[in-house]
């Protein structure tokens, strides 16, 4: 099983293969994996460190948030050694917030495993204020979940709530990417 951060150097290659016009938006992740021995999904590297996180798409596309320090955002967080992958940590984190197993999820993306976005983001925590590097993967619930999951997943609406994709249109990119896997 590769390690997280030798997930995330492949993470990484699968994006810019895919996305070749955004490579200058990740000039400073594609320097801490060329230079730094740190591993960068470490929560204890500062100032940044690389997370992941989920975009779960209803059946009618809207998309899952989760509550998170008073604000609305996309269910992620750290990788955890046990991960294996940035993509296990996105599956992981969104099972954690539906309460549903992550056998429930699968990938919806239009390029197979390759990640569907990446931003970087402020992070006010208790703990300190930081920046988390995000890989961001798509996806939906499998069949056998269907419509029953969704009226669990709908239950507690204290953690998460259901939003139409156009709550992203100041990401452009990733609004973009949005209404092109909901057009497919």
């Amino acid at each position: 099983m590769p390690s997280v951060r030798e997930s995330l150097i492949d993470a990484y290659a699968l994006y810019v293969t895919a996305y070749p016009r955004e490579m200058p938006r990740l000039r400073t992740l594609t320097s801490t994996l060329l230079y730094s021995q740190e591993d960068p999904t470490d929560p204890a590297v500062e100032p940044a460190h690389v997370t992941a996180s989920a975009v779960l798409l209803g059946p009618d596309n809207r998309v899952l948030l989760a509550a998170d320090l008073g604000r609305w955002v996309l269910p992620g967080g750290h990788a955890d050694p046990e991960d294996g992958t940035l993509l296990d940590t996105a599956r992981r984190h969104l099972a954690e917030v539906t309460g549903l197993p992550e056998h429930s999820f699968v990938t919806a993306h239009l390029h197979g495993s390759v990640p569907l976005h990446y931003h970087e983001m402020d992070v006010r925590a208790p703990d300190g204020d930081h920046l988390h590097r995000a890989f961001v993967y798509l996806f939906r619930l499998s069949a056998m979940f269907g419509q029953a999951s969704g009226r669990r997943i709908d239950g507690r609406p204290e953690d998460f709530r259901w939003s139409d994709p156009v709550i992203f249109r100041d990401d452009e990119i990733l609004y973009t990417k949005l209404a092109e896997v909901a057009a497919a």
